[in-house]
């Protein structure tokens, strides 16, 4: 329906919410009549901007489907086994398919490729539509002498009724030449690692971008990219132990093998409560396997680690030789970074970070997309992390060491500064190129007037507000001209006109207020105010108790954000005005916090 009705957009639904009601937002087709999207979907007046201008809310007025019926109804009646052959070919590679995968309902990504062959067997009869149109009104006039006029006049309508009604709703959201997000995001990853620097990386996303910059551009081919989630699989640890382009291979001290098919687990069973290196550890499973072998409740053998309790041994003058550890803080630097995995088993790709860490004891750079993913393994990841450029560093301290907790006196907390001074300079003035020559970060192209995919719309988000986060500290340590530096160059490459003021954008009030005055606060909070209100007024119209409950969870989401505004209105800005006009908003629906 998506190819042959139209699109509501491409933000990926599931049918559902969370909650089990009917998701009405999300990636469901519609036909741009409205009684029928009324009727499925619930209103289509009012609509917020923000789904109203989106360049993927494509309409076809059903008339691709249409025409297409009316080819399918005519070949059957002209020639019942040619459009049976055709049928089936279409049921087999659409609805077959789809029964023999047996998809689970929530993908990570839409899977609509997955049918494309169905959708090719579908156009044979919008083709053959235009010859049934033709035939039906020659017979309609019964004069056969007018089909040599009809057929080129219902060619020509049927043409600007489908293939260019459809190129001009699809166009817009689908030309992606002047757009360079996925190579320039890669780009800037990359080159904010040290050289020879192990980048860590999780899903397709985050890592096929990464391998088009090497593979096609050669751009830092001397960073070791490892796919987190990719290393669950034996051949992709295989891989880890071989040199690439011009990254050495990464150091282990199991051997290939102990990742290969059917190594997917390994146990952990605490018997002494002592702390040991994880390199001793690893290196007695390695030459004495049958020493760590046991039978599970099914008689299988198993592996068996009996320690949870691990360390790492740092060799400070080394590192600090190295440059990895500050000589001034090479005194408080701990030798020993010891940590328990709570943990009973470790999947193949939890093992391999736990070897690489252990083994490679920090002399290697090793940064990380997101220190989250790995903290099962390596618990105290996000004291051991800092932001360094786009990614996360590793270190062998913590990183309290290097950067202060500051009180945050707004919010009546101490938190942990994550940027290295690197980071600011790095993000306001770029990276330099092994000659020397100094390259800004570029960033896709986004504050033009493009169409901005939804995980082009998450990664600039987050970097936008990696910008504030940075400026925030800045205007912590008194350092304002930076401060101000970063906020506007975030506006610039991540402008509103493309990624729209919501929840994400709040702390930029704040922010603003601090760093430009009031004025610039008060724009940002309207933006914030408006998103909502529109998408407020909208969830309203919604009537019948399974519509209303399918925006329900919306509708409370945009009443407690006018709540969280009416916050900012009146702590932030002073402006009792605006506070008043979420309090009124707030109390119509007598919604109670």
């Amino acid at each position: 329906m998506w190819n042959f009705a139209g699109r509501q957009n491409d933000i990926q639904g599931h049918y559902f919410n969370d909650d089990g009601s009917r998701d009405y937002m999300n990636g469901n087709w519609i036909s741009g009549i409205k009684a029928i999207d009324q009727a499925r979907l619930g209103p289509q007046d009012n609509l917020p901007e923000e789904m109203k201008n989106n360049k993927a809310r494509n309409v076809y007025y059903m008339l691709p489907l249409l025409l297409g019926l009316c080819g399918l109804i005519y070949h059957i009646k002209k020639n019942k086994k040619d459009a049976f052959i055709v049928f089936i070919m279409f049921f087999m590679t659409g609805i077959a398919i789809g029964i023999y995968l047996n998809m689970p309902p929530r993908q990570p990504r839409e899977r609509d490729y997955a049918f494309v062959g169905s959708f090719s067997f579908y156009a044979m009869w919008i083709g053959l539509g235009v010859m049934a149109l033709a035939d039906w009104l020659t017979k309609l006039v019964k004069k056969e002498s007018l089909y040599k006029v009809i057929m080129p006049v219902v060619f020509v309508l049927s043409m600007l009724c489908v293939p260019v009604l459809m190129a001009k709703q699809n166009w817009d959201d689908h030309d992606r030449s002047e757009k360079y997000a996925a190579r320039d995001f890669a780009q800037n990853y990359l080159a904010s690692v040290d050289e020879n620097g192990v980048l860590i990386t999780f899903g397709d996303n985050d890592t096929f971008p990464l391998w088009y910059a090497q593979e096609v551009e050669g751009f830092r081919t001397d960073v070791r990219i490892l796919n987190y989630t990719l290393s669950g699989m034996h051949w992709y640890c295989e891989q880890l132990f071989n040199k690439l382009y011009d990254s050495e291979a990464i150091k282990f001290t199991l051997p290939k093998e102990a990742y290969g098919v059917g190594k997917d687990v390994v146990y952990l069973q605490d018997r002494t409560g002592d702390y040991y290196e994880v390199t001793d550890v690893l290196a007695l499973l390695r030459d004495h396997p049958e020493k760590f072998v046991a039978r599970d409740a099914r008689g299988e053998e198993v592996t068996v680690i009996p320690t949870t309790h691990f360390k790492i041994t740092l060799d400070v003058p080394a590192l600090v030789k190295k440059g990895v550890i500050p000589a001034a803080i090479a005194d408080k630097v701990d030798p020993e970074i010891k940590w328990t995995i709570t943990k009973g088993s470790l999947l193949r790709h939890e093992l391999m970070i736990l070897d690489m860490l252990g083994t490679n004891r920090f002399e290697r750079d090793i940064n990380i997309m997101n220190p989250g993913y790995i903290q099962k393994v390596f618990t105290p990841v996000r004291n051991y992390s800092i932001q360094d450029g786009m990614n996360y560093k590793l270190l062998p301290y913590p990183a309290s060491e290097v950067q202060p907790v500051l009180f945050n006196e707004r919010e009546n907390r101490y938190e942990l500064q994550c940027f290295t001074e690197e980071s600011y300079d790095y993000f306001l003035n770029g990276y330099a190129d092994k000659d020397g020559q100094m390259h800004p970060l570029q960033w896709g192209n986004l504050n033009a007037d493009i169409y901005v995919d939804p995980v082009s719309q998450n990664m600039g988000t987050v970097q936008r507000q990696t910008f504030c986060i940075a400026a925030k500290e800045l205007l912590e340590k008194g350092d304002t001209a930076r401060a101000r530096k970063m906020l506007e160059l975030g506006s610039e490459f991540f402008p509103k006109k493309n990624f729209c003021y919501d929840k994400y954008s709040m702390m930029m009030v704040d922010l603003y207020y601090d760093v430009f005055g009031k004025d610039r606060a008060t724009q940002i909070w309207d933006g914030i105010f408006e998103y909502y209100n529109q998408h407020l007024t909208y969830y309203l119209q919604y009537n019948g108790t399974n519509k209303a409950q399918g925006v329900a969870a919306l509708m409370q989401e945009s009443l407690q954000m006018m709540y969280a505004l009416n916050q900012l209105a009146t702590l932030v800005l002073h402006d009792d005005a605006r506070a008043q006009q979420c309090s009124d908003i707030i109390q119509q629906q007598g919604y109670q916090l």
